[in-house]
């Protein structure tokens, strides 16, 4: 979910792309030609690059594995097919690093779903911070994917927001921006639909996914979920996901 232009359509790509992490059915990923890059190759990319006001890709560099986290999404690994280009393998998309004359990295371009996303880089104090604070929450995610435990308050916070789409009466003060608007959307569809769950029997913690999700199993009077969740360091929801077991 984005609160980016057109944040409904890229919010369903979004959506698209955890199906295909999750190994959700109907997820089909073209096949890339992997390559190995240097540190100094990968290095050059490392940085932030906007999308649109508010919506950022930071790229990091970690362990000789780039990684992309866009506002209000977890991790996202990144593969070299050549110099300059790039792929997830959860998603079917590709990212080609614009340089000018002189070689230096300026822009970011996102090819997905027939779109041509193009990102200019920045150079501020702001952008390091930003950076700073990616490199931070990677490490921390791979910390509790190691240790497979829960981020403290996880399990509080989809107990907290199942029970204010019953009621109809989010608080969208404790999610991310993104999160927030992708929730008003649907927000008649979601109160109709956890109404029909009834009520929570049990939640369940199962593990941490590799980009730092917390992943439960919510059983309700009638059905069962499975959820999967990222707390922002402030504590908001910065990105949820769910789907029926």
């Amino acid at each position: 979910m984005t609160n980016a232009q057109g944040g409904t359509r890229l919010a369903e790509q979004i959506m698209r792309s955890i199906g295909t992490e999750y190994g959700w059915p109907d997820f089909h990923a073209t096949v890339h030609a992997e390559v190995k890059l240097r540190h100094e190759t990968l290095a050059q990319y490392v940085g932030a690059y906007q999308m649109s006001p508010g919506v950022y890709m930071i790229v990091t560099l970690c362990h000789e594995q780039l990684i992309s986290r866009l506002t209000g999404q977890g991790d996202v690994p990144l593969f070299a097919e050549a110099d300059g280009k790039f792929f997830p393998k959860v998603v079917e998309a590709e990212l080609d690093f614009v340089k000018d004359a002189d070689g230096k990295v300026t822009a970011l371009v996102l090819h997905q779903n027939g779109a041509n996303i193009s990102m200019k880089r920045l150079e501020n104090a702001e952008s390091k911070r930003m950076i700073e604070e990616a490199v931070a929450q990677a490490a921390a995610a791979a910390k509790r994917f190691k240790d497979q435990q829960p981020a403290p308050g996880s399990e509080a916070a989809i107990r907290r927001d199942i029970a204010e789409l019953q009621a109809g009466e989010p608080r969208y003060d404790l999610m991310s921006a993104g999160l927030a608007e992708a929730t008003r959307q649907q927000l008649p569809g979601l109160k109709s639909m956890f109404a029909n769950f009834g009520g929570v029997k049990s939640v369940t913690f199962k593990g941490v996914a590799q980009n730092g999700a917390d992943i439960y199993t919510v059983e309700f009077e009638h059905g069962s979920t499975e959820w999967r969740i990222i707390l922002s360091p402030d504590g908001k929801i910065e990105t949820l996901s769910f789907r029926p077991l």
